[in-house]
């Protein structure tokens, strides 16, 4: 019950949760860097996945590269203390998951490994969305 106590206090410090949120947008940036897939970076895949949009049909398994943009957006809220920003995380993860979930599954039927940079760009919605969690909870809190 102590470390629970002291966990919940130690995560509700607004510094910390902005740490984090922080830490989430590095991480997004490495994640750019590192190979995700057929060994593509995650850069030259959103260049690429941005490209296929225009073709229309692919556009269902493209549309993920827009959580990007979307985790920054969330960022931005999360800074300004909008409770809207938990929503948004999760709406990014959301496209982050159905991403990593057509790389794997669509794919991967040509037995092409995902490689690091598609897990540590999932792992950067998950940090942000926890992130928001905790700042919304503490914000309604307070009101």
């Amino acid at each position: 019950m102590i470390y629970k106590l002291f966990i919940m206090n130690f995560f509700f410090k607004e510094k910390v949760v902005d740490g984090l949120s922080f830490i989430a947008l590095l991480t997004i940036t490495i994640s750019w860097f590192l190979p995700v897939f057929n060994g593509m970076k995650g850069y030259e895949l959103f260049v690429y996945s941005f490209f296929l949009q225009f073709l229309i049909f692919p556009i269902l398994l493209v549309f993920p590269i827009w959580a990007n943009l979307s985790l920054v957006f969330t960022y931005f809220l999360l800074n300004e203390n909008d409770p809207k920003s938990f929503r948004w995380s999760c709406i990014t993860l959301a496209m982050m998951f159905y991403g990593l979930l057509t790389i794997l599954f669509i794919d991967g039927k040509n037995s092409q490994p995902v490689l690091i940079g598609a897990y540590v760009w999932v792992f950067s919605g998950v940090l942000l969305c926890i992130c928001a969690y905790i700042k919304v909870k503490k914000i309604s809190k307070n009101h």
